[in-house]
């Protein structure tokens, strides 16, 4: 067949069903997966943000407890500086 007989290349992708599922079936998959990863990518920064929150409150509670126990025991050393069970004071 003489090169100025031979079909244009578009043509036979187009009218080659077999040809243009070959070629575009990888390319969807491709675009599927990258979309799910970016998306799934996103998803857990989210998550690793809203961890970071919880972990800083988290902290900041546990801190605010600790002061208001020492404050409670600093009170309750004011209230009864020689108390029975503390084996300092008199019988």
């Amino acid at each position: 067949m003489p090169s100025n007989q031979l079909p244009d290349p578009f043509l036979v992708f187009l009218t080659d069903p077999i040809l243009l599922a070959g070629i575009l079936l990888p390319l969807v998959i491709l675009a599927g997966l990258l979309f799910f990863r970016i998306r799934a990518s996103r998803r857990f920064a989210a998550l690793t943000k809203q961890n970071e929150e919880r972990w800083k409150e988290s902290a900041a509670r546990t801190e605010k407890m600790i002061e208001l126990l020492t404050e409670i025991r600093d009170h309750a050393a004011r209230i009864a500086p020689n108390s029975p069970g503390s084996g300092t004071g008199n019988p």
